[in-house]
């Protein structure tokens, strides 16, 4: 039995007046915010996550970034593509790992991310934007050779104003 918006809907009404929840809803998906124009540049939104927050022991389990274009003024143009690639670490996640991110072993199982496509994806960046840059820089080092041009902008701290929306 799947549920019409209109349902979806009647039962977050009925949720939020009870006080005991608050019911969150999904932003629509939104590629263009306003026309790229020449003077445009790219910047990558990066996040990693990880077995634990152990920088020198623990393993990234997935790598995920948002490529969009963003004008002179830091407002984005558009989203243009994304990457994400799950990766099997040594040892079994942590289940308090797991319920964090929702990334299970068998999710994970028999995954690799390919280091020439973390290059390829971030070759045109000028800007590489991180909630948490000097965690996730670690663990981008490990991909060395790789992640150099992401490695360069994470670590200018004067870059990680970042783009409005």
């Amino acid at each position: 039995m799947t549920a019409t918006d209109q349902d979806l809907a009647a039962m977050a009404q009925t949720l939020e007046q009870s006080g005991d929840y608050r019911v969150l809803r999904r932003l629509p998906l939104r590629e263009h915010f306003s026309t790229p124009t020449e003077l445009a540049k790219v910047g990558i939104l990066f996040d990693v996550e990880t077995t634990g927050l152990d920088t020198a022991a623990d393993e990234v389990v997935e790598l995920g970034m948002v490529k969009f274009s963003y004008h002179p003024d830091g407002t984005v143009a558009a989203v243009l593509d994304t990457f994400s690639s799950l990766n099997e670490p040594s040892r079994t996640i942590p289940e308090a790992a797991v319920k964090l991110h929702g990334i299970t072993n068998e999710m994970a199982a028999g995954h690799k991310i390919d280091g020439e496509a973390i290059s390829a994806f971030a070759s045109d960046a000028a800007i590489i934007i991180a909630h948490n840059a000097a965690f996730d820089r670690k663990f981008a080092e490990r991909y060395g050779r790789y992640c150099e041009q992401a490695l360069g902008l994470l670590g200018q701290p004067n870059r990680m104003a970042g783009p409005r929306i």
